[in-house]
This record gives C-alpha cells, structure tokens and sequence, in this order.
C-alpha cells in the first residue's frame, strides 16, 4: 500500500510516451493515458495498472530514459499482463494496444480502392492521359503574322 502511494507520486515526464515507442518499436505514439489518469499527466496521477507497474519496476519521472528502458525490460521479464488478456503489456504496446484494455491506438489505415479504380484497367488510364495531351501539350497554335 505504501509503496503504491509513493509510486503515484512520481512526477511526469512528456517525453516518456515518444520513448516507450521508440524503445519497444511501436508503430505509433501511445497516449499518456497508457499511465495517467488524463493527457495532462502530473504528480499522483498514475493510476493505470501499466503505468502502477512500471513504477513498481523502479520507474521515476523526470525523464530518466534509463529507468525507463530497465522498468520495460523488468515488466517483460516479468510477463506483466496488465488487462489479464493473455498477451504481456509489452507486446501489446508493441503492436499498438494499450496494456491496459487491448485496444488499439494506433491509427494504421488500411487501403481503400474506390470504384474509380475498380475495373478501369489501362485503357481508361491511356484515355486520360491522351485527352490530356491533346487538350494541353500537342495542340497547335496558328503562327501570329
């Protein structure tokens, strides 16, 4: 219990989100919620069981990057499951969940083809292309005399 009320009261550090992905390879920049209560983070706000955890691992704010990376390290070691799924919190992050619910926060986009490009084929690309010549490169201008 002690330890969780001095764990809570390490202060934030901004840049510990951008270095969690780097560290881990996510594919994007977790929110600050993947520890805080809110984005805005703060003194006592860790109240994520990921960001609890970490902090149990020896994690301390002021953007010390070395604890960081041993507290990532520990919490994989360890096989920390935060949200109880199956799957350890560092590879959840590393695939762009939050450790905490499983749900993703990256925003990987997925390609979409729309019907402009459905069935078109060549043809219809060559069709542009000619139109687009005639009307802009090879038309002729009459000589001024």
């Amino acid at each position: 219990m002690l330890l969780s009320l001095v764990a809570t009261a390490a202060w934030a550090s901004g840049g510990y989100p951008s270095e969690v992905a780097s560290y881990l390879g996510v594919p994007c920049t977790p929110q600050c919620t993947i520890c805080h209560a809110t984005n805005d983070g703060g003194d006592g706000t860790v109240i994520q069981d990921f960001g609890v955890a970490l902090l149990d691992r020896g994690l301390t704010g002021g953007s010390n990057y070395t604890a960081l990376h041993t507290a990532l390290d520990q919490l994989a070691a360890d096989g920390v499951d935060s949200n109880g799924d199956g799957t350890p919190d560092v590879d959840q992050l590393a695939s762009g969940a939050d450790p905490n619910t499983g749900t993703p926060f990256c925003d990987v986009q997925t390609p979409v083809y729309g019907c402009s490009t459905t069935g078109a084929g060549p043809a219809a690309l060559v069709g542009t292309l000619t139109g687009l010549l005639v009307t802009f490169g090879l038309r002729r201008r009459s000589p001024r005399g």
